[in-house]
């Protein structure tokens, strides 16, 4: 290679790393020390990782994880950015509500064990719709109660535009490139 192909190759280089990191800067502007985020970063971190934002420079993120353990990450390494916009008490009840009614209609729905023909049946006894029906609503309205104590946290999913990165490995230096779909 010569040394003007090495030289513009490098340049290059240089200009997807920095203009994608300046750009995912001016993107996540929400991102202020203080707020809860729940972020991806494939390579850095497995899965979905749940924090409070420490501290942000121009290149990086400094996140205190749930277990209180700081971690220090690359804004080119960000997949996914998300932001707490707190609990609610009824977004609770409603996901409580949904999950109660959910599994009562499916153990309502199992045949029954005992023997409830109309001969052993006394005044108490339902038909299988009204069982259905009592049991749907019944833990629906438990699960709604459960869900309102431990409410359900909102979350607004922040733009983290696509990225190119110079990484560098044991094979010699890799260009990474990040997608959003």
């Amino acid at each position: 290679m010569s040394g003007r192909s090495v030289l513009v190759t490098a340049v290059a280089l240089l200009s997807m790393v920095t203009v994608p990191v300046s750009c995912a800067e001016a993107q996540l502007t929400n991102l202020v020390p203080g707020v809860r985020t729940r972020i991806r970063a494939p390579g850095t971190v497995s899965g979905r990782l749940t924090g409070t934002l420490m501290t942000r420079t121009s290149d990086s993120l400094s996140i205190a994880t749930e277990q209180g353990v700081p971690l220090q990450l690359p804004l080119s390494a960000l997949t996914s950015v998300e932001v707490s916009r707190g609990k609610s008490r009824s977004r609770g009840a409603m996901k409580g509500a949904l999950w109660g009614g959910g599994i009562g209609l499916l153990v309502s729905l199992l045949p029954d064990p005992s023997n409830t023909s109309e001969e052993n049946c006394t005044t108490d006894c339902f038909s299988r719709g009204e069982f259905v029906a009592y049991a749907v609503i019944s833990t629906a309205l438990t699960g709604a109660v459960i869900g309102a104590i431990i409410q359900s946290e909102s979350w607004d999913r922040l733009e983290v535009p696509v990225r190119t990165s110079l990484m560098r490995t044991r094979g010699g230096p890799t260009v990474v490139v990040s997608l959003r779909f």
